[in-house]
């Protein structure tokens, strides 16, 4: 589950809205440290598909408290033998790519 202003989201309700954006290809939905007390809620994409294109889908299909915050665009997405996707993978290879950003 992902913490948005309070309130519980399951990241499979935002992976499904967001797989209906053309262009948006495989897609996993973590949540994101900004700040040690702030959280987002960012997606990960596989497709072709802009930041930009992502958002206005978003926008369109998500209440506002649920829209990702924050895109980054992967080769693919880290699975497990099963091909579930590994979101802690995810969320650290992200942090780590913040915390080198702003080191």
């Amino acid at each position: 589950m992902l913490n948005a202003g309070g309130f519980r989201i399951s990241p499979i309700e935002i992976e499904e809205a967001m797989h209906g954006c053309p262009g948006a290809g495989e897609v996993a939905a973590v949540e994101i440290a900004v700040k040690a007390d702030a959280t987002v809620i960012g997606l990960a994409y596989t497709g072709g598909a802009s930041p930009e294109t992502l958002k206005a889908h978003a926008q369109d299909v998500l209440a506002r408290y649920k829209q990702p915050r924050a895109y980054r665009h992967v080769a693919a997405l880290p699975r497990n033998r099963n091909g579930k996707i590994l979101r802690a993978s995810l969320r650290a290879q992200w942090q780590e790519e913040i915390a080198h950003d702003h080191a």
